[in-house]
């Protein structure tokens, strides 16, 4: 009888979750609210911060350019599937020509894609080319983060040589 009872009252305990009943978390109005690694998650008594222990997820990554061959001044398009479980903050894109200290914010493309425009004028190229390699970062509201750099497929190459123009 006493461990039925035992019994019962820690899995009561344990129930206080599925009943909306929150007593042991932080109050909050926004993911700003929260400590990292936490996030602003909706209770029927209000926010709370709640533990969020996955990060977010980036895949199929491409790189395309707006002019071939990919010129100085054309225009990179990064996309990628961006996701998370929880709460998604957004994602960045970036380049290796500085480094990745520039980044640049992506928009929702829709079906979970989403998407930025980097026009190659705004940075560094040293030399005649290069081969370029975007990397994108997503950030959930928890402040995980995830980057993924573009595969060797997706790394185009930039160049100042303007193809010759043929007159006849």
């Amino acid at each position: 009888m006493n461990r039925t009872l035992l019994l019962c009252t820690v899995l009561l305990a344990g129930c206080d979750s599925l009943t909306g009943a929150v007593h042991d978390r932080q109050p909050c109005s926004t993911h700003a609210d929260c400590p990292a690694g936490l996030y602003c998650a909706s209770t029927g008594s209000g926010g709370v911060c709640w533990v969020d222990s996955a990060p977010p997820t980036v895949g199929a990554l491409t790189v395309t350019c707006s002019t071939s061959p990919c010129l100085r001044d054309a225009t990179l398009t990064v996309e990628a599937a961006v996701a998370d479980d929880q709460a998604l903050s957004g994602a960045t894109a970036s380049l290796d020509l500085d480094g990745g200290v520039r980044q640049v914010v992506m928009q929702p493309a829709g079906g979970g894609r989403w998407r930025a425009a980097l026009d190659l004028s705004g940075w560094p190229l040293a030399g005649l080319g290069a081969t370029v390699t975007a990397t994108v970062t997503a950030t959930d509201a928890a402040r995980h983060a995830t980057a993924l750099a573009a595969a060797p497929g997706q790394r185009p190459q930039v160049t100042r040589v303007r193809p010759a123009l043929r007159q006849d």
